[in-house]
């Protein structure tokens, strides 16, 4: 596990990394890393965010984190950033996406151990599993539809058919405000979160 990075007192930049899984152990390192920050005086932060998406409830905490902070945060797709993850990208007010980087958005899926393990289910387990799944899907819904331009028909396939966003579509529905690679200065110290 890498430890939260340590701002110099007379940075106003930072420049970070964040791959892995949106989980819960990802939304602790943000949540402690960006607090160091802000209490060193930070204003700025360039990161470069790579994921395949984890659990929506620890995506839109991120989202909801994100959005809210009081620095100016610049996010950067610099290969791919999927599922719930995109959710978690969007709490940015800065976006920007490498030229060649991806995006992906789908509808919630339940875990195969749900219905793969020796536990059984009865009909209120499973009204409970699609009630989850549907609270889910209205919430990252909303988040989407807030934060892109496309049509309904439009979201829906993406959301169906698991369409992939190349930099140009998503520069197109703003999901990133440009096409733009992320590079920090030379000499500057990259912290990976």
């Amino acid at each position: 596990m890498s430890s939260a990075p340590t701002a110099p007192q007379s940075s106003m930049t930072l420049y970070a990394t964040l791959t892995g899984s949106v989980d819960q152990a990802m939304v602790q390192r943000v949540f402690q890393s960006m607090a160091l920050a802000i209490g060193n005086g930070v204003k700025s932060v360039h990161m470069l965010f790579h994921s395949a998406g984890g659990t929506v409830g620890d995506g839109i905490a991120l989202y909801n984190y994100l959005r809210t902070l009081p620095i100016d945060l610049h996010l950067y797709n610099g290969g791919s950033v999927a599922s719930v993850a995109v959710i978690s990208f969007l709490g940015a007010k800065h976006r920007y996406t490498s030229a060649s980087a991806t995006f992906m958005i789908h509808r919630t899926y339940a875990p195969a151990a749900l219905f793969t393990s020796a536990a059984a289910a009865n009909a209120a387990r499973l009204r409970g599993v699609t009630q989850s799944i549907e609270i889910d899907d209205a919430r990252t819904l909303a988040i989407l539809k807030a934060n892109l331009t496309l049509t309904d028909q439009r979201l829906d396939e993406y959301l169906t058919t698991e369409l992939p966003f190349d930099a140009k579509a998503a520069l197109q529905c703003g999901l990133v405000g440009s096409i733009q690679e992320f590079t920090p200065p030379f000499g500057e110290t990259l912290f990976n979160i």
